[in-house]
């Protein structure tokens, strides 16, 4: 599990493909603690640490990770957040999350403020139902509030500190981001819909 406290930023520093599987190399300044079988948050998917490098680590991504997320757009030298899973007695200083991504939104607008940035990020329609405002959300593994919602969007406003400690700087109209909804609503949702 994580939190969606982003621990660190780091660099993809080579993609090698065979077939239906890449294969990630990804710097880390953490790398020195890590160990092959460690999950680490990549954007927010839970990924397992496979090799450990001089910079980083090394990790796998299946066909359907790859589609399902954001992960099969990563290029050599993009950031990317990264965050160690949560231990037993750490302080849960975000929210709970399973690094399972539900699904790839876009960013509609993205509005600088006086002490922070509004964005606003279009989701499918059948998902809007697990958009509950002043809850919970994680964007490309960042855990955020959402303050407003309406049809199938949501608005975050995200402070300086955040911002410039992510990836999520980097974002623009249009761009497309990994989203994983807060598992309590989820849960909530799955428990008042009868079975089918």
């Amino acid at each position: 599990m994580f939190t969606g406290l982003v621990e660190a930023l780091g660099k993809v520093r080579r993609i090698t493909t065979a077939g239906a599987r890449r294969y990630l190399e990804i710097t880390a300044p953490f790398a020195g603690e890590l160990k092959p079988g460690e999950s680490v948050a990549v954007n927010g998917c839970c990924l397992t640490v496979t090799e450990i490098t001089a910079t980083g680590f090394e990790t796998e991504a299946t066909g359907p990770t790859l589609s399902q997320t954001t992960l099969g757009s990563l290029r050599a030298g993009t950031p990317v957040n990264l965050e160690r899973a949560l231990k037993a007695g750490d302080r849960l200083g975000g929210h709970i999350l399973l690094g399972h991504i539900d699904e790839v939104a876009r960013v509609r607008s993205v509005q600088r403020l006086a002490g922070g940035v509004r964005l606003v990020i279009a989701v499918r329609t059948e998902n809007r139902r697990y958009l509950v405002e002043k809850g919970s959300i994680a964007v490309d593994g960042v855990s955020l509030t959402i303050q407003h919602c309406r049809q199938a969007e949501f608005t975050a406003s995200i402070i300086t500190h955040t911002w410039e400690n992510t990836t999520l700087k980097y974002l623009r109209p249009g761009s497309k981001v990994n989203i994983e909804y807060d598992i309590l609503v989820k849960s909530a949702q799955r428990a008042g819909t009868p079975a089918r």
